[in-house]
């Protein structure tokens, strides 16, 4: 990556951040004048144009400014005291935001509340995996495409906390917003202390996490997250225990989520780039077989031990989902993969395929944030430049990009992205944070992060005052 030379690079920003929220609104006003309605759906975003205000949600405003008033010194304190202090901030402000729309009396997520009455239509107890794969199909939508490591996460916290929704709530927003923690530990292995402060900062401050991340999808931001620094540090030759580690995680992801499936996609993608690059692909393939052979070992105990069939689960969760996608639903709501049903129309699956491919990539950064999208397009074109590969996070997060993209191609994920894809959000913010870095070291100034901050809270603000968010 070359170095930013002069402060016209930073106008030149600037102009592209401005032409990010043209694009979108044009996008988002198409969409309104094409549904003939001012309440209408916003897809490709998973929201609808609800405008609404609760006063509840003005202590948002203050806690940002004791953000800005303590970004010196929060990003030159210590990960022990920068990271603590960094998840509460981010739960209290997401909770915050949230409230806005929502006020107190419906602050508790839509989908909490859903999985509690899936989780009692389960039988409110472990003993339901025997016949999980039967009982997926008397629960909620969203229940049918999840094994059930959520509900089992769900019975534990109701054991331990009780039924109190506001109480789930705040355990499930602190539990995404932990998520600073691995994204901070990946990017210290490229980036010096206040740089990785400010990659964590944006991902507290995306679209994505301050109105998802109060639902159960933040869970799997954090696995998600996690599930990514691990597989750096193996494909960087870290020790086995680190391997260890990263096959004990992905039997939690396989147990909890299906839509963790780009995981072992990047993984695959460091495997083949570090092979090659560094010859050590006979290593690496021992380390890949033990990353997989632990789930793999974990799932089939867990049959013997209590009946659950991860294999029927996937099944019965993949075939409700094309069963969906191809009976007709409408075309901005489909969570689907390459094979369809015999006995189903189709054509609606072939046509939103080409539709998602492209919005998916729209929903993902304009819910990122419009200035951070900015700086990671600023980044990634420097990856076309003789050289720019030799740099340890050029190449890390330039596999991942490719890796990404690639995914983004399968069709596996149609829709939901900024939802689905939260735990993706590592890729991003990283890089971003490094280009923001680099551009402020050649400015000589430290304005420049205040005034993404600035800027990506005040698109957060706008998009929780103007979108109802379905789940």
């Amino acid at each position: 990556m070359r170095p930013v030379k002069k402060l016209n690079a930073i106008k030149w920003y600037w102009l592209a951040v401005s032409g990010g929220y043209a694009v979108a609104a044009a996008v988002l006003v198409a969409r309104v004048l094409s549904s003939g309605s001012w309440r209408a759906e916003l897809s490709p975003l998973y929201a609808l144009l609800r405008p609404q205000f609760s006063p509840w949600g003005l202590i948002a405003l203050p806690l940002f400014a004791l953000l800005l008033a303590l970004l010196p010194r929060l990003l030159a304190a210590r990960a022990h005291v920068f990271l603590p202090c960094a998840t509460l901030y981010g739960a209290a402000l997401a909770l915050a935001v949230n409230m806005l729309w929502t006020g107190v009396a419906d602050l508790p997520a839509r989908g909490i509340t859903v999985f509690l009455r899936d989780l009692r239509n389960l039988g409110g107890s472990p003993a339901f995996l025997g016949s999980y794969h039967e009982l997926v199909t008397h629960i909620s939508d969203h229940g049918h495409v999840r094994p059930p490591g959520l509900f089992l996460f769900l019975w534990s916290s109701v054991k331990i906390f009780g039924q109190n929704l506001y109480v789930l709530q705040a355990v499930v927003t602190l539990l995404a917003a932990a998520a600073a923690f691995p994204i901070y530990a990946l990017a210290r292995r490229f980036l010096g202390r206040e740089a990785s402060g400010l990659a964590v900062l944006l991902y507290l401050l995306s679209g994505s996490f301050v109105t998802h991340g109060v639902s159960y999808d933040g869970l799997f931001a954090t696995l998600g997250a996690a599930g990514i620094y691990l597989l750096v540090v193996v494909a960087q030759k870290g020790r086995w225990r680190d391997t260890v580690a990263a096959g004990a995680l992905f039997a939690i992801a396989a147990f909890s989520s299906f839509t963790l499936a780009f995981l072992p996609v990047l993984g695959g993608a460091l495997l083949i780039y570090y092979g090659v690059k560094e010859r050590a692909m006979g290593q690496l393939l021992l380390r890949a077989a033990a990353v997989v052979g632990i789930p793999a070992a974990f799932l089939f105990i867990l049959y013997i031990a209590s009946g659950y069939d991860f294999l029927a689960n996937f099944r019965e969760s993949y075939r409700w989902a094309q069963t969906q996608a191809s009976g007709g639903m409408n075309v901005f709501k489909l969570l689907s993969g390459w094979e369809l049903p015999s006995g189903y129309p189709h054509p609606s699956y072939y046509r939103s395929y080409w539709l998602w491919v492209p919005a998916n990539l729209f929903a993902t950064f304009f819910t990122l944030g419009i200035p951070t999208a900015a700086l990671y397009l600023w980044w990634a074109r420097d990856l076309l430049r003789r050289g720019a590969w030799a740099k340890p996070l050029n190449a890390v997060f330039g596999t991942a990009l490719v890796a990404f993209l690639l995914f983004n191609l399968t069709g596996v994920t149609l829709g939901e992205t900024e939802r689905i894809w939260l735990y993706l959000l590592p890729i991003l913010t990283i890089p971003a944070a490094a280009r923001l870095a680099e551009a402020e070291a050649a400015a000589r100034s430290r304005r420049f992060r205040s005034l993404v901050l600035v800027v990506l809270f005040s698109q957060v603000v706008a998009m929780r005052l103007c979108f109802w968010i379905p789940w």
